[in-house]
C-alpha cells in the first residue's frame, strides 16, 4: 500500500526512478514477443548460465518461482537469475489483497481534518469488511452476501469486485459528506445499482454503448420491481435474504427510496473537457446547474477497470473539476494507452516527473504483458502445464505466417479452445480459418515444425520470464498517476482490494482533494464572481 503525499513523495520518486532503471536493464524481454519465439530466436538471447537451468526444470517449479515467498531448489541456479526474481518482488507493488480498511482510514486520516470525528461520524461509522465478504456458495460459486437482485447476469469475479468496491466508496463518500457519484464506463451498471439501491446513494452512469445503457436500465427495473414485492410482504424474512449488515444498507435505503442510477450515454474521450463532465452532472440532476459552486455540487468520480486511455482522462477531468472531490479508479488494458507524449491524449506518462526521466517509455509489448495475470498462469503450470503449449503453436504458426505471408505478421488470430487437444495441423486450420491464409501442408507437417513442437516447455519458460516483471511493469504505471496527481496538489493512495487470482487488476487508486481550511470555507461556497 503506497501513499503519495508530502510526507513520502521524495521516496515515490526515488522509487519510481528504480523502477525504470530496472525495467530498462530487461528491455530485451519486456520488448520481446513470445510468438516471435523462433522467428527472432528469443532462446539464444537468455545468458547462458540461464537456459542451462531452465531448459530442464519441472513446471511445478517454474510455477513455484513466479509465486511470491520462498521455494525450494532442485538444482543450483545461477545468482543472476535469483537476483532477478528477488529484485522483481522487492520493487513491485504487493498484490496481495488487504484484509480490513486500515489503511483507507490512514490515508483519510492524513487529508481530512478531524477524521474520524467529524460531525455525525463515529468509529462506528469506518469501513467494516463484511465477516464473510467472500463466502461463495456451493453451487456456482456466487457471493452469499450479495442479494441475488445484484448477482443478477454477474459474474462470481465482479461479485467479488462490486462487494468490496461499494464498501469503500461509501465510507469515504461519507467521510467527506458527499452522496453523488459518476461511474465512468459503467457497462451493465452493476457497481452503480449496488450503490444506488444497496447503500442510498445518487449515481449517474456515463457509457458509450447504448446496448449497455438499455440492459443497464433493464437490470434496474427488475431490481425495482424485486424491492417493491418485498416491501408489499407483512415480514422482513431473514431466512428468506441474507442477514447481514449490507442487508441493513437495503432496509435503511433501497426500500424506502427506490432511486436506480440515472445512465446516459456519452463517450468520455481525450478530448472531454470539464465542460462536458459538468454537463452530465448538470442532465443527471437538474437542480445541480444553479449550484455549481455549492457543496450540493460535489460528487465522486469512480471507474471499475476503465480501459486504456479511459482511465487516464478520467485522471485528468478529475483534477480539472474543483466539483469532483474524490476519486477511485481501477484501470486495465494498458496496451491501449497512448503512449506518445504529446500533450493532454498521452496516457502515459502522464506526470512531468517521469516524463522527464530518460529510458521512461514503455513500449506496447510491455503494457500487453502488464495485463496478464501471474497468479492464474502460475496455477496453470503446477497444475495442467500442457494446456501451455498453445504459446508453443502459436509461435510455431507465426513462424510459417512470417515464410509465406511476411505482410500478415503479428495479425490477429483467431483463438483456439483447448488447443492442448487437438494436433498443430488442427489447430493450424482453426486459427487460419477466418482470415483466408494458406499454408502448405508440406511446412504445416514439417520436421523442422516437430522440432519446433518439442520446444514448447522452453516457449513456456520464456513466457514465464517475461510475466514476471509484469507486476513492475503495472508498478510503473500506477506510480505515474500518483505522481501527476501529487503534481496537481493532491494526494492518493493506491491500495490492492480485490484477490488477484479472481481479478487480476486488483490495485486501486483513491484520491481525495484536500478539504479547505475552515476560515477558507465560507468564500469557498461561493460563486466564483462573488469571490
Amino acid at each position: 500500500m503506497v501513499h503519495c503525499n508530502d510526507e513520502n513523495i521524495k521516496w515515490i520518486k526515488q522509487y519510481s526512478l528504480l523502477l525504470i532503471k530496472f525495467l530498462n536493464e530487461y528491455s530485451w524481454l519486456t520488448e520481446a514477443f513470445v510468438l516471435d519465439f523462433f522467428t527472432e530466436n528469443h532462446w539464444s538471447k537468455l545468458p547462458l548460465c540461464w537456459s542451462s537451468v531452465l531448459s530442464s526444470i519441472d513446471p511445478q517449479e517454474l510455477g513455484d518461482w513466479l509465486s511470491e515467498g520462498n521455494i525450494f531448489y532442485k538444482q543450483v541456479w545461477p545468482l543472476s537469475l535469483q537476483a532477478f526474481r528477488a529484485t522483481v518482488c522487492a520493487l513491485a507493488l504487493t498484490r496481495k489483497p488487504i484484509s480490513s480498511p486500515e489503511a483507507v482510514h490512514l490515508f483519510l486520516n492524513k487529508i481530512i481534518p478531524g477524521y474520524p470525528h467529524q460531525k455525525g461520524m463515529t468509529e462506528a461509522s469506518k469501513i467494516k469488511w463484511l465477516k464473510t465478504v467472500d463466502e461463495l456458495s456451493a453451487a456456482g460459486g456466487q457471493h452469499v452476501n450479495l442479494e441475488h437482485i445484484f448477482r443478477r447476469r454477474v459474474k462470481p469475479k465482479k461479485q467479488h469486485e462490486i462487494l468490496r468496491l461499494t464498501q469503500v466508496i461509501d465510507s469515504v463518500l461519507k467521510q467527506i459528506h458527499c452522496d453523488r457519484v459518476i461511474d465512468v464506463g459503467s457497462g451493465q451498471g452493476h457497481l452503480a445499482r449496488l450503490l444506488a439501491l444497496g447503500y442510498g446513494l445518487q449515481v449517474a452512469t456515463v457509457e458509450a454503448e447504448e446496448q449497455h445503457v438499455s440492459g443497464a436500465q433493464k437490470l434496474d427495473d427488475q431490481a425495482l420491481s424485486h424491492l417493491k414485492k418485498k416491501e408489499q410482504r407483512p415480514a422482513y424474512s431473514v431466512e428468506e435474504d441474507i442477514s447481514n449488515e449490507l442487508i441493513d444498507n437495503y432496509k435503511k435505503f433501497a426500500i424506502c427510496s427506490h432511486q436506480p442510477p440515472k445512465h446516459l450515454r456519452y463517450c468520455v474521450s481525450a478530448s472531454s473537457t470539464q465542460e462536458d463532465l459538468l454537463q452530465v452532472l448538470s442532465d443527471s440532476w437538474p437542480s445541480v446547474k444553479d449550484n455549481l459552486y455549492s457543496d450540493v455540487a460535489h460528487f465522486g468520480l469512480i471507474g471499475l477497470h476503465t480501459c486504456g486511455n479511459l482511465a487516464s482522462t478520467m485522471l485528468r477531468l478529475f483534477t480539472e473539476t474543483s466539483e469532483a472531490k474524490t476519486l477511485l479508479s481501477v484501470g486495465c488494458c494498458y496496451m491501449k494507452l497512448d503512449i506518445t507524449s504529446a500533450g493532454l491524449a498521452c496516457g502515459y506518462p502522464l506526470s512531468s516527473c517521469i516524463r522527464n526521466q530518460l529510458g521512461h517509455k514503455l513500449c506496447y509489448e510491455a503494457l500487453e504483458v502488464a495485463c496478464h495475470a501471474i497468479e492464474k498462469y502460475s496455477k496453470k503450470l503446477k497444475e495442467n502445464a500442457s494446456s501451455l503449449k498453445i504459446h508453443c503453436y502459436r509461435a510455431t504458426l507465426e513462424a510459417l505466417i512470417n515464410k509465406h505471408h511476411p505482410e500478415k505478421r503479428h495479425y490477429g488470430l483467431r483463438s483456439v479452445n483447448h488447443a492442448d487437444r487437438i494436433t498443430f495441423t488442427e489447430y493450424v486450420q482453426k486459427a487460419l480459418n477466418r482470415i483466408n491464409l494458406y499454408i502448405p501442408d508440406k511446412d504445416v507437417n514439417s520436421s523442422w515444425v516437430a522440432s519446433c513442437l518439442e520446444q514448447w516447455e522452453h516457449v513456456v519458460v520464456f513466457y514465464s520470464l517475461r510475466l514476471l516483471l509484469a507486476p513492475v511493469i503495472e508498478s510503473l504505471v500506477l506510480i505515474d498517476r500518483m505522481l501527476y496527481l501529487y503534481e496537481k496538489g493532491i494526494p492518493s493512495l493506491l491500495v490492492p482490494l480485490f484477490d488477484p487470482e479472481l481479478s487480476p487488476r486488483n490495485q486501486v487508486l483513491l484520491a481525495v482533494k484536500v478539504p479547505d481550511p475552515p476560515e477558507n470555507q465560507a468564500s469557498a461556497s461561493l460563486p466564483k464572481h462573488q469571490i
